[in-house]
């Protein structure tokens, strides 16, 4: 029964290694562009994040912020509770994940009696504005990414359409194929592997008396798993 498990996990990496060469080294490699697209918008968000900020949604974040604390206070703040009653409880969530006391900053304006709104508008103001601006910064870059990755995919696809080109692109194909079907190997192997050992113990029908011992391919991705490096 055993060697059915080791029959399938060859089936899915011989899979993996067909549709790499299928699909070529240039689709390949640029296959998780989700993931390109996230780590460049992830590096890159804070720095576009500030420009925003600066620019655009800090003054326009100051207008609205001071609109609604007025409204509240009336133009005269008496107390650091009349402060906070002009923020949505919305923004309340939202500075608590980032760690940013609303509370605090109502009561170091009010001491500060004469310009109590403005420092309390001033230190609101930075807060949403920066945290607006850092997802709108994420998002734009993110778009922008998937979309630079798209057409650069599209243009290395037409360079390697020549024939010799062509050759290239399906060997490099197959490695990319073989390196996904290395690491799918090793998480599938663990899984069955360990997982199985552990519910043919449990007595669990499908994984009577299996052992990773009576396996060839689920052994042979352990043996050569980098973890044994660090074990």
């Amino acid at each position: 029964m055993t060697f059915i498990f080791d029959l399938i996990l060859l089936a899915i990496v011989i899979l993996f290694i067909v549709r790499g060469i299928k699909s070529g080294m240039i689709k390949a490699a640029f296959r998780p562009k989700r993931i390109y697209a996230f780590l460049i918008a992830y590096l890159n968000y804070a720095r576009l994040g500030d420009w925003l900020c600066r620019r655009f949604v800090e003054p326009f974040v100051r207008v609205k912020v001071e609109e609604k604390v007025i409204e509240a206070t009336g133009g005269s703040a008496a107390n650091a509770e009349a402060l906070t009653s002009s923020i949505p409880e919305f923004f309340y969530k939202i500075a608590s994940l980032c760690n940013f006391d609303i509370d605090t900053a109502a009561e170091s304006a009010m001491q500060n009696t004469e310009n109590a709104i403005i420092e309390f508008v001033t230190s609101i103001t930075m807060f949403i504005a920066n945290f607006l601006s850092a997802i709108l910064a994420g998002i734009i870059l993110y778009i922008l990414a998937r979309i630079a990755l798209v057409i650069l995919e599209k243009i290395i696809e037409g360079i390697f359409k020549a024939r010799i080109l062509d050759s290239i692109n399906k060997i490099g194909g197959a490695v990319f194929g073989v390196v996904a079907a290395y690491f799918f190997g090793l998480i599938a192997a663990y899984a069955l592997g360990y997982g199985g050992a552990a519910l043919g113990t449990g007595n669990v029908e499908l994984f009577s008396g299996f052992t990773i011992e009576n396996t060839v391919i689920i052994r042979f991705f352990l043996r050569i798993s980098p973890i044994n490096l660090f074990i």
